[in-house]
């Protein structure tokens, strides 16, 4: 569904907690997604299987972010993203704890892809979506990620045959 200008406002002027809506739910394992956040997407399709398969590691609530504009400054400041820029991440673990997720369609651009989620101010999730991964280079990929001067985390997810791994650095 598309919103307006107005209607948006209106949205991102409620609580925090009015304008998620709960997409899954396993025990304490939760996903929320944004009202304006689209569901007919390939894209959120990948990022909802992401967000659930986090949820059941942090055994807690994970929420979906919408598109945020750059000009939206107080949204942006009450989830703890970045004010001087418009990119937002797909997924929230906790205010100002990002997740981006990346589906590469070559192997060569996995780091760039990392550095991408980077600069979102967001660990990378790297996906198999588009791309057939080796399941045994992961901790190869790992390294490349790490070894990228534009990625500033110490971990990244990779989320493989439908299997969630974390990776980190040292």
């Amino acid at each position: 569904m598309k919103y307006t200008l107005e209607e948006r406002k209106e949205i991102y002027s409620r609580p925090l907690e009015e304008q998620f809506v709960r997409e899954f739910e396993k025990g304490n394992a939760i996903v929320y997604r944004h009202l304006i956040r689209s569901t007919e997407s390939d894209d959120y399709c990948i990022v909802f299987e992401v967000a659930r398969a986090l949820a059941r590691v942090k055994d807690g609530p994970i929420w979906i972010l919408p598109e945020i504009n750059a000009r939206e400054k107080e949204l942006r400041e009450r989830l703890g993203l970045g004010v001087n820029n418009g990119y937002t991440p797909d997924i929230m673990r906790d205010i100002g704890s990002f997740i981006d997720v990346k589906s590469p369609k070559v192997e060569r651009k996995l780091s760039r892809n990392a550095g991408k989620a980077s600069r979102q101010f967001a660990i990378a999730c790297i996906t198999d979506h588009r791309l057939l991964f080796d399941e045994s280079r992961v901790n190869e990929y790992a390294k490349r990620v790490f070894g990228a001067e534009n990625y500033k985390y110490n971990e990244v997810y990779f989320y493989v045959k439908g299997v969630l791994s974390k990776r980190t650095k040292g």
